[in-house]
């Protein structure tokens, strides 16, 4: 009899104690809370050109350096565009989807800091030009994109004349990408002419059936030019 009791006992003990650690392991874990900054500014990382020096500083600027109205880079698929007036600027930029990749547009007002140097209204970027075919682009004072147009003058004052020579050419190739968004269009047209503060950035749609054999021709022509070279 008392063999039996003690074995019920243990059984009872055993099997409590299972339980109770079935139950513990059981029990869901908190979540594990994500953070992510705001805006994200992942079209900085794309616009980052070979060769960009490591951790180049924010250094002292002038009106030397202010920002030149109608000021545009246009290259690898990346369209930027500066709109400036008195102490307000709007920066674009503009990255046309590929067949495997979508595009983005991006669209912030700065304002003047301090003679040379603008600050975004959302990002708290900075931007200054280092010479009049020259954009950096500076975030939490360090470099993170710098543009610059070959096609233009070094010079700020030959360069003024040379962009609004260039501005009509260049718009009409900026509303072109824009197209693919009726709302950056939308905002550009009505926030970035009015010099606003504000923050607008969008991933544009792929590119249609005719837009992709559009840029398949293309890839082809630079191949066969640049074969011939």
């Amino acid at each position: 009899m008392k063999k039996y009791l003690i074995l019920g006992l243990l059984f009872l003990l055993f099997g409590c104690s299972s339980n109770k650690q079935d139950s513990v392991s059981a029990e869901p874990s908190a979540p594990t809370p994500s953070v992510s900054s705001y805006p994200d500014n992942s079209s900085l990382s794309q616009a980052l050109p070979n060769g960009l020096p490591n951790e180049e500083k924010l250094e002292d600027t002038d009106s030397e350096n202010d920002l030149i109205d109608s000021f545009y880079f246009d290259g690898n698929g990346v369209k930027v565009g500066l709109t400036v007036t008195a102490d307000r600027a709007c920066y674009l930029y503009v990255r046309r989807g590929t067949p495997n990749k979508l595009g983005e547009v991006e669209i912030e007002s700065f304002q003047r800091e301090k003679p040379g140097l603008w600050r975004g209204y959302q990002t708290q970027r900075a931007l200054t030009q280092p010479a009049g075919n020259k954009l950096n682009i500076y975030q939490n004072e360090e470099l993170v994109s710098n543009y610059e147009n070959n096609a233009i003058s070094s010079e700020a004052l030959t360069a003024l004349k040379e962009l609004k020579e260039r501005e009509k050419s260049f718009k009409l190739l900026l509303r072109q990408d824009l197209g693919a968004s009726d709302s950056a269009r939308r905002v550009y047209t009505e926030q970035c002419s009015k010099l606003r503060n504000f923050y607008y950035r969008e991933e544009l749609p792929p590119l249609t059936k005719d837009e992709k054999r559009d840029f398949e021709r293309s890839l082809e022509k630079s191949k066969q030019k640049t074969d011939d070279n």
